[in-house]
């Protein structure tokens, strides 16, 4: 009955992000919900030196820390499908010697605070970058202004457990063909109360 709480409760909520209300039951369920979602010994979590990390089984990483988030993502299939990284915009960073593009903020490591502290001065700041995707029944976080990361509430009913979201514009202006990206589908994706547009996404399940 605990868990069926917090989902009827935001079963009654818009079926896009949004922004907290008094008693912002978005920021209370959806730590509980990241906390369980990095708990599961298949989600590829862990906390280390003040970062959090999310791995996925193609490489692609979710990183959030006290003041910011990014993806670490392989930069192989995005090349192959035609990205020129001498064109791309300021926080797109190619690596060319660990083969990686970071989007979003710079990581910041350091400390041993646990996840849950982490994650709480992390909203402090950052409160906006918390939302629920009513729709897929998830909760997510921003990244950087060009993603999205987004997990299940309840990962046993639903079959896209973790997701990486990006949106393709910034890199489609670098010469980008995001259907040819290997291993990221491109999908239409609610991104206000009434329109859908294109993002590339990237899943994997955890149940």
């Amino acid at each position: 009955m605990r868990k069926i709480f917090p989902i009827l409760v935001l079963m009654a909520l818009p079926l896009v992000w949004i922004a907290s209300g008094k008693a912002d039951v978005v920021k209370k369920f959806g730590s509980v919900s990241f906390a369980e979602m990095m708990a599961n010994p298949r989600s590829g979590a862990s906390v280390s030196d003040g970062l959090v990390s999310v791995t996925g089984p193609d490489g692609q990483v979710f990183l959030l820390w006290e003041s910011g988030t990014a993806f670490l993502i392989p930069a192989g299939p995005f090349l192959e499908a035609g990205l020129d990284t001498s064109k791309l915009p300021g926080n797109i960073i190619f690596d060319a010697a660990a083969g990686t593009l970071l989007i979003g903020d710079a990581p910041v490591r350091g400390g041993d605070n646990a996840l849950g502290e982490i994650f709480n001065s992390f909203l402090k700041t950052k409160r906006p970058a918390l939302g629920y995707h009513g729709a897929m029944d998830h909760f997510g976080l921003d990244v950087g202004g060009e993603g999205k990361f987004e997990w299940a509430i309840r990962p046993e009913k639903n079959d896209k457990d973790v997701v990486f979201i990006l949106d393709p514009r910034p890199l489609e202006r670098a010469g980008l063909r995001p259907l040819e990206v290997k291993g990221w589908a491109l999908l239409d994706l609610d991104v206000t109360m009434n329109s859908k547009a294109p993002r590339l996404a990237s899943l994997f399940e955890i149940r």
